[in-house]
């Protein structure tokens, strides 16, 4: 039973050296055709795995990451307020600088900072002024972050799953996201989506988010921490233990 996340390395391998796309390439594509079962994070992981390895799919069982619960335990935060949170490595498939560009044409119209959380990769969007980069904090740190934003904002264009999403609604946060990938399906209802390629449509979904009336603001937050309680290791390990039952079948 082998374990893949996804298939990033061929959907966006601009991400990757020449040499680890061969590499992945060789060592993925053969233990997925060669294992007698795949366990994988999303159903999106589970068709792009068949389609891109030729495997079938009854043999890949979604068995989705858990959280950790503590992001619903209460942690301080030190940065000043309001503030929207992007959390993420710069990859250029996490669109941080199709992001920093949508709040840009909204920068005069919200008090707001941009915090941008994550290590500098080949997306490493513009400096801007209102845009603070955050590198290296504690889990602690990030949890207080994510519960003290105003709005966690997700633009990936690809995910095999997107902890970002379900950590934010375990914290009570209000998130809007990218409808691309596995993201509307880890999000669930709990998430307001935008078309991860438009500027104009994701600086509008940040101001619908701020702007919208109080009682949709708590019934979002609420839809967000219900949804969260998907993904326990519970259910993560029912699944496993599906796939070492087909393995052994």
């Amino acid at each position: 039973v082998v374990t893949i996340h996804d298939t990033q390395f061929l959907d966006y391998p601009e991400d990757f050296p020449w040499l680890s796309r061969v590499a992945q390439r060789i060592i993925v594509g053969g233990a997925a055709r060669r294992a007698n079962a795949i366990t994988t994070v999303s159903e999106f992981s589970r068709g792009r795995i068949a389609d891109r390895f030729g495997v079938p799919r009854e043999k890949i069982v979604v068995a989705h990451s858990a959280l950790s619960g503590m992001f619903a335990l209460p942690q301080p935060c030190s940065l000043p307020k309001p503030f929207l949170l992007y959390i993420a490595n710069t990859y250029p498939h996490k669109n941080a600088t199709r992001l920093v560009r949508a709040f840009d044409r909204i920068k005069d119209r919200i008090p707001h900072t941009l915090v941008i959380c994550g290590q500098p990769r080949e997306g490493e969007p513009p400096s801007h002024p209102r845009v603070k980069r955050v590198h290296y904090i504690t889990y602690e740190e990030l949890i207080g972050m994510m519960q003290a934003a105003d709005l966690m904002v997700f633009p990936s264009l690809y995910e095999g799953f997107g902890r970002p999403v379900v950590e934010a609604q375990e914290a009570g946060t209000r998130v809007i996201a990218s409808r691309s990938a596995a993201i509307p399906e880890v999000g669930g209802e709990g998430a307001t989506y935008f078309d991860g390629e438009n500027e104009e449509g994701i600086a509008q979904a940040i101001l619908d988010a701020l702007t919208e009336p109080a009682s949709t603001h708590v019934d979002m937050i609420a839809r967000g921490k219900e949804n969260a309680k998907r993904f326990t290791w519970g259910e993560c390990a029912k699944r496993t233990l599906e796939a070492f039952n087909i393995a052994l079948g």
